[in-house]
């Protein structure tokens, strides 16, 4: 049976949320936003069953609706769990997950809901083969010069897919140069760790990528990208 009433979820998170839990979260996601305070693992778990029951049913419409009225309440933990409705119909998706992962992007003020949109909802729609792709790449290299840093930030992770793919390494690398400056932490974060996922695949273009652009590059960044390689290539990153 399909879930109905999203307010009964909502009602879920609440009971589970604590107030010290709430106040720790809104200071650690730097957010201006309202928290019920409840664990990351607890939203998960509440949220499983209905993300479930929609994924068995195939149904991504009544998905998205359900998981629209969650992020409406606009609260913290429901618009997790609406994200979290959202991905589990990957396999169902089609255009309307896009456009509605568009409008999520812009409505956040916090990484949490941004690493969970850009990720699952917007980057398997700008790989190699999806219907459209060339014209949401030319959207996703757009958003690396938009005002909010979340969008910037959400440019960098509508790159997650094509990571893993070399055909794809020049739409990551475009994506990476509008953004080697970018003045904001979070963006700086979200790069480093869109190119440790490049260097996963493709560990020689990154460390050609740094040695290239490496005067123009925080530190930190560099270091949070090429964390997960072998030391002698952290070295060859950092010194060329």
């Amino acid at each position: 049976m399909k879930p109905t009433d999203p307010d009964e979820l909502v009602s879920e998170l609440k009971r589970s949320g604590t107030r010290m839990r709430a106040v720790n979260e809104k200071r650690y996601l730097k957010s201006d936003g309202v928290f019920f305070g409840v664990t990351v693992p607890n939203t998960r778990r509440l949220t499983r069953p209905v993300a479930a029951e929609f994924k068995k049913c195939g149904d991504l419409g009544g998905a998205l609706a359900y998981a629209s009225a969650l992020w409406e309440t606009g609260v913290h933990e429901p618009r997790v769990s609406a994200i979290l409705i959202v991905e589990a119909c990957e396999p169902f998706y089609d255009d309307r997950v896009w456009e509605l992962g568009r409008a999520w992007l812009g409505d956040i003020d916090n990484w949490g809901h941004c690493d969970g949109i850009s990720p699952g909802m917007l980057s398997p729609f700008v790989q190699v083969g999806r219907t459209r792709h060339k014209s949401r790449r030319r959207t996703v290299l757009r958003w690396t010069r938009d005002d909010s840093l979340w969008v910037r930030r959400g440019a960098l992770l509508a790159t997650m897919r094509s990571t893993r793919h070399d055909k794809e390494w020049q739409f990551v690398l475009a994506v990476a140069e509008r953004l080697l400056e970018d003045p904001e932490y979070f963006v700086q974060k979200g790069l480093g760790w869109m190119l440790r996922e490049c260097a996963h695949h493709n560990p020689r273009e990154v460390i050609t990528f740094i040695q290239t652009h490496r005067d123009g590059m925080r530190r930190s960044t560099i270091t949070n990208a090429v964390s997960r390689l072998p030391k002698t290539l952290q070295k060859a990153a950092r010194q060329g």
